[in-house]
């Protein structure tokens, strides 16, 4: 409880100086922070003593299962609702991709603890992977744009957390030096104030009524039917799944669009003000949303042992 305390008064004092100040520089400021320090520095220091086997798989393959039940969930509702070429490629891209680092880390270490991290991270790693292969493929074919596959691989390897997560890896077998190691655990726990001040300087609402419909079909898909798609295959098809992997991973994928899905919406002109809302209002409901997933799969695990 007092972690979700912190992450509302961390948003309350972001809104706050967001009228004191200029937003859009102070988002891009405390957004540059977390993905060039906070968030290398988490990495660096989780991914060196995660274990990798066992229930890893699930975590790994989970943003792959969510975005084609995003796909899946997208075409089935244009049957009946009629859906542009652009908008349909913005939810795609939106509600395929989660919002695994800025949003779910702090969530799942509020709500989980410390050690759900080490699961958080591996889907977070996945989930970028499939931002900068499968997304980039969508926002491409959807935008009419060639894809330019040594430029997608170029611009993964070289985004900050992926570099960590690389070294951290390679790291692996050799000890961290004490004053390495609290010094990534301090930049680290930076994560959580500087993404809620920066979500917190976001917060805006749609002026577009007609805008509405798709912003409530892409946020049903995202917050609902995905996570409700990967607790079923937990509950009945990987049984054997440790309750704490279960619900990371069900949590991960629950969690807000990406931040970087909506800059790649922008850059292809895949409905960018769609792209904008469903993050903007996303990011404050799936507080709410994964909250009552987390009380929920208490239920849903017992109902499977």
């Amino acid at each position: 409880m007092s972690g979700l305390i912190f992450i509302f008064v961390c948003i309350t004092v972001g809104k706050i100086l967001s009228r004191l100040t200029n937003p859009q520089e102070l988002i891009r400021s405390l957004n540059l922070l977390v993905v060039r320090v906070a968030l290398p520095a988490l990495i660096l220091d989780k991914i060196h003593t995660i274990n990798l086997a066992g229930d890893a798989f699930f975590p790994i393959a989970t943003p792959w299962i969510g975005f084609i039940i995003a796909i899946a969930t997208i075409y089935l509702i244009k049957f009946f609702i009629p859906i542009s070429k652009v908008t349909t490629g913005c939810l795609i891209l939106l509600c395929g991709t989660s919002n695994t680092s800025f949003v779910g880390f702090p969530l799942v270490s509020a709500l989980l603890g410390e050690e759900a991290l080490n699961t958080a991270i591996i889907i977070d790693q996945s989930n970028l992977i499939v931002l900068f292969t499968l997304g980039i493929l969508v926002a491409n074919l959807y935008s009419g744009k060639s894809v330019d596959i040594k430029q997608m691989l170029i611009r993964m390897l070289l985004y900050p957390p992926v570099v960590a997560l690389i070294v951290g890896v390679l790291l692996r077998p050799f000890p961290y030096p004490e004053a390495v190691q609290y010094t990534l655990s301090t930049f680290g726990s930076l994560l959580t104030p500087l993404t809620m001040l920066s979500i917190g300087c976001s917060l805006t609402i749609p002026r577009d009524k007609s805008m509405i419909k798709f912003i409530s079909i892409g946020l049903t898909i995202k917050l609902i039917m995905m996570p409700l798609g990967i607790a079923l295959l937990a509950m009945f098809v990987f049984t054997n799944l440790s309750p704490l992997t279960a619900a990371v991973s069900i949590m991960q994928v629950g969690m807000a669009p990406m931040v970087m899905a909506v800059i790649m919406a922008a850059d292809k002109n895949l409905n960018p003000d769609l792209a904008n809302f469903l993050t903007s209002i996303g990011i404050p409901i799936s507080f709410i949303t994964v909250v009552l997933w987390n009380i929920l799969l208490p239920f849903a695990q017992a109902s499977t042992h």
